[in-house]
């Protein structure tokens, strides 16, 4: 699992296409990390955006989590902007940790986006982010 958001340029399949769905984009370049790693256990995941887009699959979850119930609010603002919280773009200002970070200024990656996932659930965040959902469902058929 990595992060599609700054992903850097010299990575195996980061020539794919500009301007194709977000979702081909991520196939072409998880295509090419599987055949630069060249072994079939291998199971490349791009999180689309960012890990942390998942976490937008429960905004209230997230501000509960967070102990700050006046965030949630926003959250679901920009929640509601996309079809998928896998969509929340990859504007520097405007991507999924940025705005975790813009709402709640303490937010650590490692500690309260874990905290945070296990309280939203795998299942809810299957639903809502199609992309992660293949891929668990590869990891289930291992």
């Amino acid at each position: 699992m990595i992060d599609y958001y700054a992903l850097p340029h010299s990575f195996p399949g980061n020539q794919a296409p500009l301007g194709i769905d977000i979702y081909q984009r991520v196939a072409c370049l998880e295509t090419a990390w599987q055949q630069d790693i060249h072994d079939q256990r291998f199971l490349p995941y791009y999180a689309v955006h960012e890990f942390e887009a998942l976490l937008f699959s429960s905004p209230s979850a997230v501000a509960t989590a967070l102990g700050n119930a006046s965030i949630a609010s926003k959250l679901v603002r920009d929640r509601s902007a996309f079809r998928s919280p896998e969509e929340i773009d990859d504007d520097p200002h405007k991507h999924p940790s940025a705005l975790l970070v813009r709402y709640y200024p303490p937010y650590k990656k490692l500690v309260d986006g874990a905290r945070i996932a296990t309280n939203i659930g795998i299942n809810l965040m299957r639903r809502e982010c199609k992309h992660f959902d293949e891929w668990a469902r590869k990891l289930e058929t291992c």
